[in-house]
């Protein structure tokens, strides 16, 4: 992986990561790349190989978010990309054997005209048993992130969701 897109990658989950905290919930970081640190700095061909015997890791979604309040948790990817492309379907089958149910919170600098609101460019989509995912999926199927982690709706008059936006779109340049 690329130092440039591996740092832009961490740096908007820690964003996701800590607009969450911030509204109280308990985030566990669950990534490969944070559980198994070693693995970062290797490039493509010699990860596949020390990986090889655990598949099933690779996959390992980036959080596992708790409301321990109301005895909720989500296991959570996050994603950034600049437009939705049909590849990001395939990206996401990946988690379907191990990980369902789960959460796909996606930033797209340039999201569908469906993604419309004040905070246009993340979406979360919950992705079950029953999800057909494909691109009428992820154009028609998101929420706003303050409807899935409701606590953050305490958060709006801080602008906390506009800001990490901006922050997300700042990061992607």
């Amino acid at each position: 992986m690329e130092i440039e897109n591996a740092l832009k990658g961490h740096t908007i989950c820690s964003i996701f990561e800590t607009i969450l905290v911030d509204a109280g919930y308990h985030v566990v970081p669950f990534g490969l790349e944070r559980v198994i640190r070693e693995v970062r700095p290797l490039h493509a061909e010699d990860y596949l190989s020390v990986m090889k015997p655990c598949q099933n890791l690779r996959s390992m979604l980036d959080l596992f978010v708790l409301d321990l309040e109301k005895k909720k948790g989500w296991l959570t990817e996050i994603k950034y990309r600049e437009k939705l492309f049909k590849s990001i379907v395939n990206e996401f089958k990946k988690y379907e054997s191990t990980w369902i149910p789960y959460h796909i919170v996606l930033a797209l600098s340039k999201p569908p005209d469906s993604w419309a609101g004040e905070v246009n460019h993340i979406r979360v989509f919950e992705v079950n048993k029953s999800t057909s995912l494909d691109m009428e999926f992820f154009e028609s199927n998101g929420k706003r992130i303050q409807d899935v982690f409701t606590r953050l709706r305490e958060k709006w008059k801080n602008q906390t969701i506009l800001k990490a936006q901006e922050m997300i779109l700042n990061i992607a340049q």
